[in-house]
């Protein structure tokens, strides 16, 4: 059975109807049309905001792809619009490039996709010594990379000016020393030796 929207009441009528039962008001044919144009104008609006709302709860649809020639398991290819694109094989003709792969400094290769050559080394886990910075995530974090290089010492992270000749790397650049300086520059120089 069909029903249309009465203009007045707005109750459910039969779509066949002339008159609303609830209270009696013609329905025309244009009524009924214009009832059925409201309706779905809502449905999208509601289905709109229903897809808003869930995207809000649960995130994007999760990324699907296509085309892996390659066979390395990451498709090229964005099937539904939601992937990132360090998501997609950068490289399909390559099984050793695709999203996740190691990808070594300074080869000029982007292994995993990312844009940049070399794994991006942001840290992970727990703060030990609670100075704002992370200890490195894996063995292939470098020197300058932004996380501490000492855990255990709240005095030595990333953020720190460091004293030359002291044999402590308290900004974790990997030398002893203002960074740009170089390692034990600034020895001699009028400090008491």
């Amino acid at each position: 059975m069909n029903l249309s929207t009465c203009p007045r009441c707005h109750g459910f009528t039969p779509a066949e109807s002339a008159t609303c039962p609830h209270c009696a008001a013609t329905t025309t044919t244009t009524s009924r049309l214009l009832g059925s144009i409201s309706r779905a104008a809502l449905a999208v609006v509601s289905g709109s905001a229903l897809s808003v709302t869930l995207m809000a709860c649960y995130g994007l649809p999760p990324c699907e792809t296509t085309g892996d020639a390659d066979g390395d398991g990451a498709g090229k290819t964005d099937v539904n619009g939601t992937c990132l694109a360090d998501q997609l094989d950068c490289n399909d003709d390559d099984a050793t490039i695709h999203p996740g792969a190691d990808d070594a400094v300074g080869d000029g290769v982007d292994q995993n996709c990312d844009g940049v050559d070399g794994t991006l080394c942001v840290g992970e886990g727990e703060d030990a010594d609670s100075d704002g910075f992370l200890p490195p995530e894996n063995d292939t974090c470098v020197a300058g990379d932004n996380v501490d290089c000492n855990d255990d010492d709240a005095t030595i992270h990333p953020s720190l000016d460091d004293t030359a000749g002291d044999g402590v790397d308290q900004n974790c650049d990997g030398v002893d020393g203002i960074a740009g300086e170089g390692e034990g520059e600034g020895e001699g120089e009028g400090e008491g030796e």
